[in-house]
């Protein structure tokens, strides 16, 4: 693969307008809280063509791509948290209508973190897109490593990564074909989050030649923490007490904690999601 050495990133990327967050915390909580299965999205990129058939270039694309007969159709983002057990956090149903325009600018990375809430000016949370055309000499398998954003990837139309699920996988796996090939990240940012002031609003994309280069990577992040390294749990404090909004807690406990572990032992499919403080 041309200019994407082992390890490393891509640089140079164009970058969408932020759309609206389709995901509140009410959804991100009863999402991790209750295994709800997916969160709610919807596909901006429909009335340009969709993933498929998009072709971004620097400028404004204005809308017109018409499915089944219509062209800007609005649609309805429905709840995925209902019914929940017991009770959860609060969550509205969303009509979202599609984009007449999307407009696409150049952005220069340093880093495999695409930080959209950093290149919106850290004001805005929502959804946006990152596109980037690579040209390969060879057909050729490449593997992604991931933070298990929330988000997706898709390689020449075809998704490759789904983090719209719940333990969001950390790896994918790209087939890149000879000649040209686009490669479309999405992600979105999690509305009212009381955890991220972010919301989470950013996806890492780092290319490996091999199995063994993402496996050591993905374990040194896990291995690599000292002595006196902090970590911070993501999540929401797990009282058994069935109150009918509980995101306002702003505290984990260490006796919440052990029952949020006790918790992730009693269903496998409950995440928990550790980030290293760099002070």
């Amino acid at each position: 693969m041309r200019k994407i050495e082992n390890g490393g990133y891509v640089r140079n990327w164009l970058v969408s307008n932020v759309f609206p967050a389709e995901i509140d915390a009410g959804a991100w909580e009863n999402f991790n809280r209750f295994n709800v299965e997916r969160l709610p999205q919807k596909d901006w990129l429909a009335p340009f063509g969709g993933v498929k058939r998009i072709k971004p270039q620097t400028g404004t694309q204005p809308a017109g791509f018409k499915i089944d007969g219509r062209t800007n159709p609005e649609e309805s983002i429905k709840p995925t948290n209902t019914p929940l057990p017991e009770v959860g956090a609060a969550s509205e149903t969303k009509v979202l209508p599609d984009a007449m325009e999307i407009i696409w600018r150049e952005i220069k990375l340093e880093s495999p973190n695409i930080d959209f809430y950093q290149i919106f000016g850290a004001k805005q949370i929502g959804t946006a897109y990152a596109a980037t055309y690579i040209n390969s000499e060879v057909n050729e398998t490449r593997f992604v490593e991931t933070d298990g954003f929330l988000g997706s990837i898709w390689l020449n139309g075809e998704k490759i990564y789904d983090g719209f699920v719940l333990n969001a996988p950390r790896r994918a796996v790209a087939g890149f074909r000879k000649g040209e090939n686009l490669l479309l990240v999405r992600a979105s940012g999690v509305s009212g989050d009381y955890w991220r002031k972010n919301g989470g609003f950013a996806a890492l994309v780092r290319f490996w030649n091999d199995e063994a280069g993402i496996n050591n990577s993905l374990e040194s992040s896990i291995s690599a923490a000292k002595n006196g390294t902090i970590f911070y749990l993501e999540g929401f404090h797990v009282d058994p007490v069935y109150l009918h909004d509980q995101r306002g807690y702003s505290r984990i406990t260490l006796s919440n904690t052990n029952q949020y572990v006790n918790s992730l032992r009693a269903d496998p499919r409950y995440g928990v999601f550790c980030r290293r403080l760099i002070i």
